[in-house]
């Protein structure tokens, strides 16, 4: 599989998304995010679902891929598996959250090469994602790599202790 095949099947199922999942998806990111400390619940979730909305507008808004690139099938495979994991046993409200971050999550890894976080979302400890010189850095990075449903191993972002080294 290419980029381009890739995306005009997200770009099908991004289009299938409607304003309604839209709700259930943001209400389920403000239920997941209730065990947050109070000053992070709302800009984490605020940031975190603009961030998703406007991912799937740019994917609905655009015919086509910049370049078209070879896609690994087994990093493809391995990240299309750990999100279907994230469906198993769970609520229909988080089944549509999940079909929404498949399609983003493909979209950014794959095509936008963008972190699967927005660079704005602050981090528990006041920590965000920074841009070096063309390179995404995150703060939390390897402390979540590894953490069954974290998508951080398939994210562009290095570890922002890279950058503290250099």
């Amino acid at each position: 599989m290419d980029t381009s095949q890739l995306f005009q099947c997200l770009k099908k199922n991004a289009l299938k998304i409607s304003i309604h999942d839209l709700m259930k998806a943001k209400a389920y990111i403000e239920y997941n995010n209730r065990n947050l400390p109070e000053k992070y619940q709302k800009e984490y979730t605020q940031k975190l679902f603009g961030y998703i909305f406007n991912t799937l507008v740019e994917i609905k808004n655009k015919n086509s891929v910049d370049s078209v690139e070879h896609i690994d099938e087994n990093i493809f495979r391995d990240l299309v598996e750990k999100i279907n994991r994230l469906n198993e046993n769970y609520s229909s409200e988080q089944k549509i959250f999940n079909r929404i971050i498949k399609i983003v999550s493909l979209y950014l890894v794959f095509i936008a090469k963008k972190p699967i976080h927005p660079e704005s979302m602050i981090f528990p400890g006041g920590f965000k994602i920074t841009k070096e010189s063309g390179v995404y850095y995150c703060p939390v990075k390897d402390k979540q790599s590894g953490i069954e449903f974290a998508l951080c191993d398939f994210c562009v972002c290095r570890d922002k202790e890279e950058l503290e080294t250099y």
